[in-house]
């Protein structure tokens, strides 16, 4: 993911993505995203929903170690995963209902896609993507 795009997360949602300097053996935001640009607004859609959470709960007085974390956001299998810790069952729900949408929008550009199975690997891609990437 550009630069701008994990910046933009990171400035509006400071909360959830505390940990993300701390180092890899800590985090694995330390990596950034781990994602092309095409899935940024479902990220940044899911995160925000998650960060006005995590600031209920801080307002609440809950401690910043029992905060809700994200600790890593990657691909894998061709869909989003979204890793955290310190999670609720609403944010799960939130995050698989992300996951899942991931699986129709294409992770290059954003447009509609699908999952698909090319050469051994699995991605989610619109057709002029998957065209782009073949060659």
């Amino acid at each position: 993911m550009k630069i701008e795009h994990a910046n933009k997360i990171y400035h509006d949602c400071p909360n959830i993505f505390r940990g993300r300097n701390d180092g890899p053996k800590q985090n694995l935001m330390y990596f950034g995203f781990e994602c092309s640009d095409g899935w940024f607004n479902i990220i940044y859609e899911l995160s925000k929903k998650i960060e006005r959470i995590a600031e209920t709960m801080k307002a609440d007085g809950l401690p910043e170690d029992e905060i809700p974390m994200v600790s890593q956001v990657k691909e894998k299998f061709g869909t989003l995963r979204f890793y955290m810790s310190n999670t609720t069952e609403e944010i799960q729900e939130l995050i698989s209902q992300c996951e899942q949408s991931s699986a129709q929008a294409c992770e290059q550009c954003g447009k509609p896609g699908a999952l698909k199975r090319t050469h051994g690997w699995f991605l989610t891609v619109c057709e002029k993507c998957e065209v782009s990437n073949e060659n």
